[in-house]
């Protein structure tokens, strides 16, 4: 009775320990433990930073710390086997001249002995550091801050494999994401839409509400944890322009009028207009990362990226509205574009240059 007694509880202690891999990224076959950070249980003090995702691969935990270190982040992974793990961390040091944005990694009671943050190095890198020994079972995993000063941690990968090594570049690194954990290796296929509308600002916002209000089942896809662009909580720049406020002079109105109020509180309203909108779905926090086309001058889906699980889905649809701010879908579906100023011969403007720099120079990032 014992034995039967035993192997359900080492089969009861191996679906946890699978059910703990599955959340943060742990391959059991390859000793490889895949952590990405926003995936974290408890972000504590820093925060999840995914407006880089197209240019570095992937969200990342940011932290700031106005009057010093930040509360460390933490999460509980399961250690598949006892022996001598690698780390590696993947981060910046955003600042090499002083390496503001020190911090440190611990793993159970241990504190990996190397400082992060520091390596003089521009732009994102694995930084090794260095062996420790693991005891298979639960482990609590800590980024710890040290300075307040926007430390930047994207991911930890814990290798038995002492010869294994994360990619530097970013088309083999998403790879190995797939592979390890770090993101679904599944795409997940949702209904199909109508219209699919990226970008969440005021026109994006204000594009899938008219979309749903013309009948059209409408998605709302924004990278972001709230809605309204420029005007969001995050950024406080309030919508001017045309407004209704002279009796002989209506201006152009529309449906901003329905939340036009207060700069601090477009966010709020913005979210209420779109939640009680029938025939609308939005998803926030989903970043675009890519299209899939039906035709050299049509698309057929989206691709996006939950910034804090990972999951990655598809988004079918027979209309799509870029409202990215910068005009990715397009770009991505291989549309014509330009960027910066023209030269004054393109359009007879008297007031344009004389020299344009076009797809050079570019105007400011607030309008």
């Amino acid at each position: 009775m014992s034995d039967h007694r035993d192997s359900r509880e080492d089969a009861m202690r191996l679906l946890l320990s699978l059910i703990v891999a599955s959340s943060c990224g742990l391959v059991l076959g390859n000793n490889v433990i895949w952590l990405e950070t926003e995936k974290f249980a408890d972000r504590g003090g820093w925060v999840n930073d995914s407006q880089f995702v197209d240019q570095m691969g992937s969200p990342f935990l940011l932290a700031i710390g106005l009057e010093g270190p930040v509360a460390d982040a933490s999460t509980t992974i399961s250690v598949p086997s006892s022996g001598v793990y690698r780390v590696w961390v993947r981060n910046r040091d955003w600042l090499p001249e002083y390496s503001p944005g020190r911090f440190q990694v611990i793993l159970g009671e241990q504190t990996v002995n190397h400082v992060f943050g520091a390596s003089k190095k521009d732009g994102w890198i694995w930084e090794d550091g260095g062996t420790v020994k693991l005891t298979a079972g639960p482990l609590t995993v800590r980024l710890h801050d040290l300075t307040g000063h926007y430390s930047r941690c994207d991911a930890i990968v814990l290798a038995a494999d002492q010869d294994f090594r994360p990619a530097e570049e970013l088309g083999q690194l998403a790879r190995q994401r797939e592979t390890y954990g770090g993101v679904s290796r599944e795409i997940k296929t949702l209904e199909p839409y109508d219209t699919v509308v990226v970008g969440g600002g005021l026109a994006g916002t204000f594009a899938a509400v008219a979309s749903a209000r013309m009948g059209c089942r409408t998605a709302l896809i924004q990278d972001r944890p709230v809605l309204g662009g420029n005007s969001s909580s995050e950024i406080l720049v309030e919508p001017q322009g045309d407004t209704t406020r002279e009796p002989l002079d209506p201006g152009e109105g529309g449906i901003i009028e329905e939340v036009r109020g207060d700069v601090f509180g477009y966010s709020e309203r913005l979210l209420r207009l779109v939640q009680n909108q029938p025939q609308l779905d939005l998803f926030l926090n989903t970043h675009a990362t890519g299209v899939e086309l039906a035709s050299a001058s049509e698309i057929k889906a989206v691709i996006a990226l939950d910034v804090n699980t990972g999951e990655r889905y598809r988004f079918p649809a027979k209309t799509f509205i870029d409202c990215t701010g910068d005009g990715v879908i397009g770009v991505w579906a291989g549309a014509e574009y330009r960027h910066g100023p023209e030269p004054r011969s393109m359009y007879n403007e008297s007031r344009a240059p004389e020299q344009g720099e076009v797809n050079k120079g570019t105007m400011g990032g607030t309008l």
